[in-house]
């Protein structure tokens, strides 16, 4: 689909992009995050019942942009954990199962002490439970509550100071009867490096994409179901960070095109920002290449059009 091409001489101009690329406001996603920790610390926990709370999504990895507006917030029950282990070699299963004893807590038994601890702390027509959240409206701005336990997916284990494993998250959708894993930590991580390893402009240039994906949406030139902000973010990571240069125009073109040759090899070996999965494939966490190819359409037509 994206056989557009892509006209330098009519560029979006240097002062849009770099507007664009602007973050957007965090002071308010600070207090919603303070907001909700808060509720948490004041219910009476029972137990030897442990957790961490932290921001995840885009104001965690600060590629949020103006308009954003959902905080998202990660309570990862860590007093137990899930795991992989059953497909380890059987010699391996049966270390690892004989090291670790099954816990008689349950994240069901959680979710409901957290979603009575936001209750409490924000009042029950305040907080609502959706499909794979806790939606909760604070003073500041809205929280979308991820309410998850500790996953380990294993490469290996020998015993308790000879094993392997990557370190997740993992929540369960009821609706649909299945687990979900994700890796937000090392998301943010790679983030991290890919913003040092590309002279600070990663990040800048996730923000300026995510808007100009907004732009296209506002103006009915494209479905907001088609790209959401996780995966423009996931497709940016791929690109090399050599193309991230200091004229946001020619980060931007660069990368248009660099794609739109990724997008003739099917975008071979793209993986999401936690490198842990790859980005496209047919479960509902990965993304569609016909819908990258229709972002990629619509960006190169807006470089295009922009201002007629």
């Amino acid at each position: 689909m994206c056989s557009l091409t892509i006209m330098r001489t009519m560029p979006i101009s240097e002062s849009q992009l770099s507007t664009w690329s602007n973050i957007g406001a965090s002071d308010s996603s600070q207090r919603t995050y303070e907001a909700v920790r808060r509720a948490l610390a004041n219910y009476p926990w029972w137990g030897d019942m442990t957790y961490d709370v932290y921001l995840q999504g885009s104001y965690r990895n600060s590629t949020n942009i103006r308009g954003d507006s959902d905080v998202d917030v990660v309570v990862e029950l860590t007093s137990m954990f899930r795991h992989n282990a059953d497909t380890l070699p059987h010699d391996q299963q049966q270390r690892f199962h004989n090291y670790f004893s099954t816990s008689t807590q349950t994240l069901a038994g959680f979710k409901d002490s957290v979603i009575h601890a936001l209750c409490q702390g924000f009042g029950t027509d305040r907080v609502v439970q959706s499909r794979k959240c806790i939606k909760v409206q604070t003073p500041y701005l809205p929280a979308d509550v991820v309410v998850c336990a500790s996953y380990r997916e294993y490469d290996q284990f020998y015993g308790a100071n000879s094993d392997s494993f990557v370190a997740g998250i993992t929540f369960y959708i009821e609706n649909d009867g299945r687990w979900v894993v994700n890796f937000p930590k090392l998301h943010y991580m790679n983030g991290v490096d890919k913003n040092a390893s590309a002279l600070d402009r990663f990040k800048p240039t996730v923000r300026c994409f995510k808007n100009a994906r907004r732009y296209l949406v506002e103006r009915s030139m494209l479905d907001e179901r088609v790209a959401p902000s996780y995966f423009v973010e996931c497709l940016l990571y791929n690109a090399p960070s050599t193309l991230f240069l200091p004229s946001s125009r020619d980060t931007f073109v660069g990368i248009l095109e660099w794609m739109r040759q990724s997008q003739a090899h099917t975008y071979d070996g793209f993986v999401c920002q936690n490198r842990q999965r790859y980005l496209f494939g047919p479960t509902p966490e990965q993304w569609s290449t016909q819908n990258a190819d229709t972002l990629l359409w619509s960006l190169s037509r807006l470089w295009n059009e922009f201002g007629r």
